[in-house]
């Protein structure tokens, strides 16, 4: 079901009065909305409230632009009533809230499988039977799994050997000067990335 969108907070006085007049034109006369609430009479009054305070808020008297604001104030609420009307009379119908003169809020972007980590690479320094690497972070990843072998090129020599949060590690019991191979795969709302390039690891 769509929804109603309005975004008054972030129009200015000139477009919000522009809006109100687009939807008051688009809403008159038009079969889906029989009986306005409000009524589109009494928008039609707030929005030429809202015209003659600003112009005369233009020569910048604090009193006037008082005035400007609180006639904003005014037909934002007097929008935002029609808004739920709107919504309510189409059932979130797309192209009957459009008929409105109103505009449709942006669906949240489904959750996805993320990316393959890239750029696996060994870090410069780190302590003695340590194993050092990172990799770049990788979008709307919430974890990274770390898998460790001898043989890289034999998929079931593949274990698991850590989880961690963050896209670097380092860490281990390693007997120095050995090989490890590690390879990592990030993990979503939608399930894991496929498994990037072993990366061979020289032992501290």
């Amino acid at each position: 079901m769509k929804r109603v969108k309005l975004n008054l907070s972030k129009t200015n006085i000139p477009l919000k009065i522009q809006k109100a007049k687009t939807i008051v034109t688009k809403m008159t006369g038009n079969t889906t909305f029989t009986t306005p609430a409000p009524s589109l009479a009494s928008i039609t009054t707030a929005i030429s409230k809202l015209e003659s305070s600003y112009e005369l808020a233009l020569d910048g008297g604090k009193t006037k632009k008082a005035t400007m604001r609180t006639d904003a104030t005014a037909l934002d609420v007097l929008l935002t009533q029609l808004a739920a009307y709107v919504q309510d009379i189409t059932a979130g119908d797309e192209l009957k809230i459009l008929s409105s003169g109103m505009e449709l809020r942006n669906n949240p972007s489904a959750p996805q499988v993320p990316e393959t980590p890239t750029d696996f690479k060994t870090g410069l320094k780190c302590n003695e039977g340590e194993a050092r690497f990172k990799w770049n972070p990788v979008k709307g990843a919430a974890a990274y799994i770390i898998q460790i072998s001898d043989t890289p090129t034999d998929e079931n020599s593949w274990e698991f050997y850590d989880v961690i949060t963050k896209a670097n590690y380092q860490g281990g019991e390693f007997v120095s000067l050995t090989i490890k191979w590690f390879r990592v795969t990030a993990v979503g709302a939608k399930g894991k990335s496929l498994w990037s390039l072993p990366l061979k690891v020289k032992i501290q």
